[in-house]
């Protein structure tokens, strides 16, 4: 995540792993920005980077766990601590971590997150895919 400063104001920008069709990095801005961060912090297991070893949520992993009240508790408190130390944006309002039982039974963790602008967005992880959904666009699927 970068921050560029103009004269007004701040603008967050974030490079993704696609190509344009100008055959420049796709580049993401703003709130947009800060989603793709979160996306990253989420899958980002713990060690991916060296020289930041604390670095990452792991959000395929938590589904293994038992998902008794108090792991809920700690994965919240967790959370909340890697976006504040990582990301640290006064745009995020709120980030909350929920257990719910799929079809199969099998329980799964779901993490919200709230921006300023009142908008949620929901990571779910299905055992297959994350799938992201926020309460303006409805659902865009990632694959593994």
């Amino acid at each position: 995540m970068k921050l560029v400063s103009n004269d007004t104001e701040i603008l967050v920008k974030e490079l993704g792993m696609g190509v344009s069709r100008y055959n420049t990095n796709i580049e993401f801005n703003d709130e947009d920005a800060l989603l793709v961060c979160v996306m990253n912090l989420l899958l980002m297991e713990k060690g991916t980077f060296p020289d930041i070893p604390d670095m990452g949520f792991g959000i395929r992993e938590r589904r293994h766990f038992i998902l008794s009240g108090t792991n809920i508790s700690d994965m919240n408190v967790e959370l909340n601590e890697q976006i504040r130390k990582y990301i640290n944006s006064t745009s995020i309002t709120s980030a909350s971590v929920s257990a719910r039982k799929l079809p199969t039974g099998d329980e799964t963790v779901d993490v919200t997150i709230v921006m300023d602008t009142n908008e949620r967005i929901v990571f779910s992880d299905d055992n297959k895919d994350i799938t992201i959904s926020t309460s303006d666009t409805g659902m865009k699927d990632f694959d593994k």
